[in-house]
């Protein structure tokens, strides 16, 4: 898997939307993992200044394309929000530029690598630093860059996904999270520590494994489904990330906790800060399973032992 670093923008229709669609999408594909995410900033256009504002983001991105193959992903995902080329710098629903590709450095007609114009704008500087200050390009620190940067547009912080969003699960040494649509353990210790640990805030989960959990006193569950034929009146409810990153902000004063199950941990995993992961140190026979937690860093940890279940308490935090 190599390492790659994207720009994206918006400004036409819901901005911040439509950046959250092409991230949504962009990570679904096949080979391709967006790992990190950052604040949404507000600009002044660049180049043609007669056109609305845009909302700009960076994002760190795991794959096992080629440059090339990356690239067409980028361009066929903007077609699919209704890009259209009409106008050099124009306005457009999104934009995506691969901006950095490790280990490439490349000259075509189709793919200039590094971006020829990143060390030129704040807007991709700016957002770029935020997730990768000391990533090196052209001999020089993305932090670097920035302050060498001559641009004086103003960029403005406006972020779609500043909240405080932990992962939070029970494992097993395989990183297995259920069989057959059921928990793996259901370890009375693990239970206490999730119950304390998210008592006040929001628990955003999946259809199934609502189901499965039912209500939780004290705590705001939010359900992510894209079926129209659930009704819950006891939950809220959010067909998309965008929805969902929406809805969430009425609870910035919370925590917030996404608890499964195995897709929902993929989808939100690029906006979560933290995870406080159960590691039971067993290994049971599963069919789902936790994803890989890919830029996260292991701060803390706690051994305990549940009558003849040993658990380790793992909080982690994104690099």
């Amino acid at each position: 898997m190599k390492e790659a670093y994207i720009s994206i923008g918006s400004n036409l229709g819901e901005r911040e939307d439509m950046i959250l669609h092409a991230l949504t999408a962009l990570h679904g594909e096949s080979g391709v993992t967006v790992t990190k995410i950052s604040n949404f900033y507000e600009t002044k256009a660049w180049g043609n200044t007669n056109q609305p504002d845009f909302i700009n983001a960076a994002a760190k991105i795991l794959t096992d394309k080629t440059p090339e193959e990356l690239l067409e992903i980028l361009l066929k995902t903007e077609q699919k929000l209704g890009r259209k080329r009409l106008e050099h710098w124009g306005s457009r629903s999104i934009d995506m530029d691969l901006i950095h590709f490790e280990g490439v450095v490349m000259d075509t007609e189709k793919l200039k690598l590094p971006h020829p114009f990143f060390d030129k704008r704040n807007f991709v500087l700016v957002p770029l630093a935020e997730i990768a200050s000391s990533l090196v390009i052209n001999g020089k620190s993305v932090k670097n860059h920035l302050i060498d940067c001559m641009d004086r547009l103003p960029v403005r912080k406006t972020s779609a996904v500043d909240f405080d969003i932990s992962l939070i699960a029970a494992v097993d040494a395989g990183f297995g999270i259920g069989k057959n649509g059921n928990l793996l353990y259901k370890v009375s210790e693990d239970m206490k520590y999730f119950r304390e640990t998210t008592m006040g805030g929001v628990v955003v989960v999946g259809r199934k494994t609502f189901e499965n959990m039912g209500n939780l006193p004290g705590r705001n569950i939010v359900v992510m489904t894209k079926k129209d034929d659930f009704k819950d009146e006891s939950v809220q409810t959010a067909s998309s990330v965008a929805k969902l990153l929406r809805l969430l902000k009425n609870y910035r004063n919370k925590k917030i906790f996404v608890a499964g199950g195995a897709e929902i941990f993929k989808e939100l995993m690029p906006y979560a800060r933290k995870a406080f992961i159960t590691h039971i140190l067993d290994k049971r026979e599963a069919d789902i399973f936790m994803p890989t937690l890919y830029d996260f860093k292991l701060k803390t940890a706690r051994f305990t032992e549940d009558k003849r279940t040993k658990l380790a308490f793992a909080a982690y935090e994104k690099k």
